[in-house]
């Protein structure tokens, strides 16, 4: 981490030359009456993705009663 000090008139150049340097978009900011903090908004996992486009497979017990709902047998029970 870089620490700076540096005068208030100041701090917009230093804040836009940091900003440039940063690859995306969105920035999360921290901050209180001494301290503050940035650093670039993480993307999304690959599992929020997935979990985003996943859709309903049918039953949840699908894969225990596969042949109930092929071919009209009776359900198992789970053990």
């Amino acid at each position: 981490m870089t620490q700076l000090i540096i005068h208030k008139d100041k701090m917009q150049e230093a804040l836009m030359r940091f900003l440039s340097t940063i690859q995306t978009d969105e920035i999360r900011l921290e901050f209180d009456d001494k301290h503050f903090f940035a650093e670039p908004v993480q993307g999304k996992s690959v599992l929020d993705i997935l979990a985003e486009q996943a859709e309903d497979m049918g039953p949840e017990d699908l894969s225990l009663n596969v042949d109930h709902y092929l071919y009209g047998l009776s359900k198992r029970s789970e053990k």
